[in-house]
């Protein structure tokens, strides 16, 4: 379950989504917060219409957990995820399959996006950070320091730099 809740005043549950069948394991706003993208130990994500309480769209294709998502902030709206089945994988909602697929050599635990999805950013079970273009499907360059897991990654607002945490 989703649950949504007001952070003002009573603090309200004002609405559960309901969907997955399995663990969800990740969360992202689009730009204008009324469509959410999840992602979950059930191989799947999904885009919900947060105004109606419903799903949109369900994209299936991952072989395995997908332990995390991002959304584009501007343009077209797109998804992006990290899993278990060693792939981060580009979506367009109006398509049926991903539009991109970047293999990894391990395990994918974290992602960032880019505002425009021109690059993403993805952490894995072996410490690195790698970039990729997904227009292009093409490997950029790999961050190391980390000596475990890395369990999150955030972008700043104009993209110039990455925070980065680990195990």
């Amino acid at each position: 379950k989703i649950l949504l809740w007001e952070v003002r005043g009573d603090c309200d549950n004002y609405n559960v989504l309901e969907g997955h069948k399995n663990a969800v394991l990740d969360l992202s706003w689009d730009s204008e917060g009324e469509r959410l993208l999840s992602c979950s130990a059930d191989k799947t994500l999904a885009l919900w219409d947060i105004l109606a309480g419903a799903k949109i769209k369900s994209f299936k294709g991952h072989e395995d957990v997908v332990n995390a998502c991002a959304v584009t902030t501007k343009g077209s709206l797109l998804a992006a995820s990290a899993s278990d089945d060693r792939t981060v994988r580009l979506w367009d909602p109006r398509q049926r399959r991903a539009v991109a697929t970047m293999d990894l050599p391990y395990q994918a635990t974290s992602l960032a996006m880019s505002s425009a999805a021109e690059k993403l950013y993805c952490g894995s079970i072996d410490g690195i950070v790698r970039s990729f273009d997904p227009r292009k499907e093409e490997h950029l360059f790999e961050l190391k320091g980390h000596q475990d897991i890395v369990t999150g990654l955030a972008l700043n607002a104009r993209g110039t730099h990455l925070l980065s945490n680990a195990c």
